[in-house]
């Protein structure tokens, strides 16, 4: 809090005490019988400097009123021996709303400026005025409080009040100083501190998390942009792989169509039937087994492109019906099926029976020389994924084959009937429902074990 000092008319009286004896020393000088040339400047010189000092004061007056204003500072003497107003300045009125006639007015006594005073300060603003200053105190020791004014239009203004003795007789007030500043404004950027401050932090909390957000989009683009450049690398060894499969694989069969239909061109010549059939049936075989390798092709492109639409099936059905479909050949083998219950995923049933179906006929082609061939289809939970699995003990698997085995036209055994796309297309369908798939053995004669992920049911 400020301590406003303001000591105006001890400034007026010195100035009017000087003003006083130059009057004076010029009236003696007019009195002087003979006057001469050096009084006559003398007495001019007087007069320009009382003119100055007059004009000094005017000036220091206007300059404190300015400040005043400025500062929405307003100040009063109280007159203690006769408990009514000396002066009241014009910021004074200005403060409380009102003409500074009206307020000479209205306030000839401390009660009635009660009015002025907001009903909900008005008991703190009476006690306040009992605290007597400290006379003790070369102008009295201040008392300063705060509180709000209702101006007449009933506007509420805060204001801080100071008041402190400015004469002190035989140890008894008689005169008292006050100074009312509008606070007003410095209250309400008080108030609003703590919500700017708020508000501020809330600005920079969102900004920190947006931030924030970019950064972890970024690094979940980055990520998602090195996932797609593995994946792409992958499919173009894929694709290196299925160029050079289908240029040898194709090729295969059509050099035999072709060397056959020359065979064949001979035998017609001799009309050897026996050879002209055989030739034939050559052909035949070849042209079956090209067929066959364009199909699987077909279907693997068409995997990821043409899909049905997913819905709720149970893996146990799924599992039973590609079962169904091979049963010439398990019940030929007498291979034990075993199918555990297992639950609903969403998904195309009719790309899982594909799965289930190429998993079986892959069991059964390595099934070997087992005395109890055994085939079990179970499920579990794996990363927080449903894990399906078609297990046998069967041959088993090398591990040096467990990636190799879902490439395109890979075939563990060239006496093993195939196209060697079978394991391909379930690695491609378990993919595009958004799993994995991988197989697990232990080698030659301890059986395999192929399982694949799929996300659990929404």
């Amino acid at each position: 809090m400020q301590n406003y000092e303001i000591d105006i008319y001890s400034v007026e009286a010195k100035n009017h005490g000087n003003a006083l004896i130059l009057m004076r020393d010029i009236s003696n000088l007019a009195c002087l019988q003979s006057p001469n040339q050096e009084l006559i400047d003398e007495n001019e010189y007087l007069r320009e400097k009382l003119a100055a000092m007059e004009g000094a004061a005017k000036r220091k007056q206007a300059l404190f009123q300015t400040l005043l204003g400025a500062s929405s500072i307003g100040y009063w003497e109280w007159d203690e021996i006769k408990n009514r107003p000396a002066y009241f300045s014009r910021g004074m009125a200005d403060i409380v709303g009102v003409s500074l006639d009206s307020l000479y007015e209205i306030y000839q006594c401390e009660e009635d400026f009660f009015p002025f005073v907001h009903p909900d300060d008005l008991n703190d603003y009476i006690d306040s005025l009992a605290v007597i200053p400290n006379p003790e105190h070369p102008h009295g020791q201040p008392h300063i409080f705060e509180y709000r004014v209702v101006r007449p239009e009933s506007e509420v203004r805060y204001v801080r009040q100071l008041k402190y003795a400015t004469r002190v007789e035989d140890g008894v007030i008689t005169r008292s100083f006050g100074a009312l500043q509008d606070i007003t404004e410095q209250k309400f950027a008080e108030r609003q501190l703590p919500e700017s401050r708020e508000s501020l932090e809330l600005e920079v909390a969102e900004r920190t998390q947006r931030q924030d957000d970019t950064v972890n989009r970024l690094k979940q683009e980055i990520k998602e942009r090195e996932k797609i450049s593995s994946e792409l690398e992958i499919k173009n060894a894929e694709l290196e792989r299925f160029a050079y499969a289908v240029s040898h694989d194709l090729k295969t069969p059509l050099v035999t169509i072709k060397g056959f239909i020359g065979l064949l061109s001979k035998d017609i010549e001799t009309n050897d039937k026996q050879r002209i059939e055989a030739d034939f049936e050559k052909i035949n075989s070849a042209a079956d087994t090209m067929a066959a390798l364009l199909n699987d092709l077909l279907e693997l492109s068409r995997v990821g492109r043409v899909m049905g639409n997913p819905k709720i099936c149970n893996l146990t059905e799924i599992a039973q019906q590609a079962v169904a479909l091979v049963k010439v050949n398990i019940d030929a083998l007498g291979i034990e099926i075993e199918i555990e219950d297992m639950p609903n995923v969403c998904a195309d049933e009719l790309r899982l029976v594909e799965v289930y179906l190429n998993l079986i006929e892959n069991s059964v082609k390595f099934m070997g020389d087992q005395i109890s061939p055994r085939i079990h289809i179970g499920c579990g939970e794996k990363d927080g994924m449903i894990c399906s699995f078609v297990r046998d003990n069967g041959i088993g698997i090398d591990e040096r084959y467990h990636d190799q085995i879902f490439r395109l036209f890979e075939r563990l055994s060239a006496e093993v009937v195939g196209t060697g796309v079978g394991l391909t297309l379930v690695k491609r369908i378990i993919e595009v429902h958004g799993g994995e798939i991988w197989v697990e053995s232990d080698g030659l004669g301890h059986g395999s074990n192929l399982a694949f992920t799929l996300p659990k049911t929404p």
